[in-house]
């Protein structure tokens, strides 16, 4: 069974965060509805709208939503360099 029922039209995963995509701010919301969670919001990440919740610190206003901008913008360079072959995962790999 979808995840989302037949009125909203997702158009895949995004590369960048893995979320669902909507073609349009308007489908997102009908998902949004039908899905039932209040707290879900719509946003833009690139060229589709996801859904999501905002983090606690949004939320009670502590940070900005430049916040998330900033991690969409460095997610999507990330994804750009190793699509390029340029991107060198430095996380240790436990060998010595």
């Amino acid at each position: 069974m979808a995840r989302y029922p037949n009125k909203s039209r997702s158009a895949g995963r995004c590369a960048v965060c893995g979320k669902v995509n909507f073609v349009s701010r308007k489908e997102a919301k009908v998902a949004g509805k039908q899905y039932g969670d209040a707290r879900l919001s719509v946003y833009r990440c690139g060229d589709y709208w996801h859904l999501g919740t905002l983090p606690l610190d949004i939320r009670r206003g502590v940070k900005g939503r430049e916040v998330l901008r900033e991690r969409q913008e460095f997610l999507r360079d990330i994804e750009e360099q190793r699509a390029r072959g340029r991107w060198v995962d430095e996380r240790p790999t436990g060998e010595v």
